[in-house]
């Protein structure tokens, strides 16, 4: 398998990922100003429970399908796997729909905002939605075809963006809540279109090889136990976070108002935490979640997986390098940039509080992306059950470390953000090491480590001393991106960042690159 396949893969995922995330995090600016921080607090509240219901019902499937088709190389195989995988999925996320629904109320009550109640019964059809979007999607990336994957990604965006605005504008004039209850709404509705998109793509692939004949023997009891037995580890691993995201708002929300915070600012302070800043820092993430997705079938295949390995790490570290440090510098003309309305004070200085928050935790994103990347690969070579336990040690760790940190003022309104650069650290340094052991592979120090830290930090030095005299938030945020990511970038390729064989499409003439 070329090299040029981990590319083609990443590069129409990100393309995809980078416009759903841009829309998605440029979409919570007006969200948030019409819903204010409350609102998108109690927006966020439901979050974390529906994220692991949903990781339950969908996360492990689209990973087994797409190990499975890749391993077997058997459309008719194919076929009836994705027959197979819809009936199982469609019972699994229809009970969990039954779930969420049923205690609705309770979860809401436990989360200390009973007005979330009507948005868990709104979201909860969507878990159907999305598990079947998985299985389609697993099987077009193990054919490795990433396209449909990232179309309908867009489709579910666009249209949950355009209609979470309009809903939420016209129905934020009777109250909040039910401005929060139509931005709820959109996102199931988006899930729907999206599923009808790749339900359609998926009837006119299956029409269009429907020349080709493959024997095959197919057991439904085999290819159960194959599914199940790839899904469960990745699934259970998949849900830790947002478990720990759930306990997280848990602990913050009521661990803050027993010690005397007012319950608005309590919410208005989660709300920043996990819809501004964590949308944010989940936009350069998806380049890693790219690669890992477009490796997964590359390492199952078993072919030439160290140079495989290698390439993705590089680039993890060509892009998030630069991207986390532009973070840091520019934390504050970020949000004063993009959300200065909505974390106007309010008798606390929420702009001071975000800022810190957004600098703290922007070190995540490239500890995260290395634990994504690390984890697709262990977990395309069978090793499935090593980052679950990585993922639980390190999680216990940080919900320890949010119980301490709320025992101390000035800390305890950061218990969150403190704890999650632990736990991203703790599973990045293991889950490489463990890669690192079983592969073998090797990366060129100088050039892959030293130059884009170095570049980064000279760049830095040069940075502080101009941006001090701007006053223009905008004219900040270009220069920066400019020096520090784009000249960044440019420089690395200019250096021969990437190998001649590693760029297929490309050759390299005096140190530079030029298309081929």
């Amino acid at each position: 398998m070329k090299n040029n396949s981990i590319f083609k893969g990443t590069i129409i995922l990100t393309v995809a990922g980078f416009i759903c995330k841009f829309l998605g995090a440029f979409s919570k600016i007006p969200l948030t100003n019409i819903l204010s921080s409350n609102g998108v607090g109690i927006y966020q509240l439901i979050f974390p429970l529906y994220s692991l219901l949903l990781l339950i019902s969908s996360s492990g499937i689209p990973v087994a399908i797409s190990k499975i088709i890749s391993e077997k190389n058997n459309k008719t195989y194919s076929i009836k796997v994705v027959k197979y995988a819809l009936k199982l999925m469609l019972i699994i996320s229809s009970l969990l729909t039954l779930l969420i629904i049923s205690l609705s109320n309770i979860l809401s009550n436990v989360q200390g905002n009973p007005e979330a109640t009507i948005c868990y019964i709104i979201i909860a059809p969507s878990i159907i939605f999305v598990s079947l979007i998985s299985v389609f999607r697993g099987y077009f990336q193990g054919n490795q075809n990433f396209t449909p994957t990232a179309v309908s990604q867009i489709i579910e965006q666009v249209v949950k963006i355009s209609l979470s605005l309009i809903l939420a504008f016209f129905l934020s004039k009777i109250s909040i809540i039910y401005g929060v209850v139509g931005a709820v709404l959109s996102i199931t509705l988006s899930e729907l279109f999206s599923l009808i998109y790749l339900f359609i793509r998926y009837k006119k692939n299956i029409l269009k090889n429907s020349f080709i004949t493959q024997e095959v023997f197919f057991d439904k009891q085999d290819i159960r136990k194959i599914l199940l037995k790839t899904a469960i580890p990745i699934t259970i691993t998949a849900i830790i976070m947002p478990l720990i995201s759930l306990l997280d708002s848990v602990i913050f929300m009521q661990g803050l108002i027993k010690i005397g915070y007012n319950s608005k600012l309590v919410t208005s302070l989660y709300g920043i935490e996990s819809g501004i800043v964590n949308s944010l820092l989940n936009l350069p993430i998806v380049f890693s979640t790219a690669i890992s997705s477009s490796i997964i079938p590359l390492i199952s295949s078993g072919k030439d997986c160290e140079n495989n390995i290698k390439l993705a790490f590089k680039s993890v570290l060509f892009v998030m390098v630069p991207i986390v440090t532009f973070y840091i510098l520019f934390s504050n003309q970020i949000l004063s940039f993009l959300f200065s309305n909505a974390l106007a004070s309010i008798g606390f200085n929420l702009m001071q509080y975000a800022t810190f928050m957004l600098s703290l935790t922007s070190v995540t994103m490239f500890y995260a992306s290395i634990s994504t990347l690390s984890t697709s690969i262990l977990q395309a070579r069978n090793y499935l059950w090593t980052p679950f336990v990585v993922y639980l040690i390190s999680g216990i760790i940080k919900i320890l470390i949010n119980f301490v940190l709320l025992s101390f003022e000035g800390l305890n309104i950061y218990c969150i953000s403190i704890s999650s650069v632990v736990f991203y650290f703790l599973c990045a340094i293991v889950l490489l090491f463990k890669v690192k052991i079983e592969f073998n592979f090797k990366l060129n120090y100088l050039k892959n480590v030293l130059y884009p830290f170095s570049l980064v930090t000279i760049s830095s030095i040069f940075l502080t001393k101009i941006i001090t005299n701007i006053q223009s938030n905008f004219l900040s945020l270009l220069i920066g991106g400019v020096v520090l990511v784009l000249g960044v970038w440019l420089i690395l390729i200019t250096l021969n960042y990437y190998e001649r064989t590693e760029l297929p499409n490309f050759m390299f003439k005096n140190k530079s690159i030029v298309y081929n």
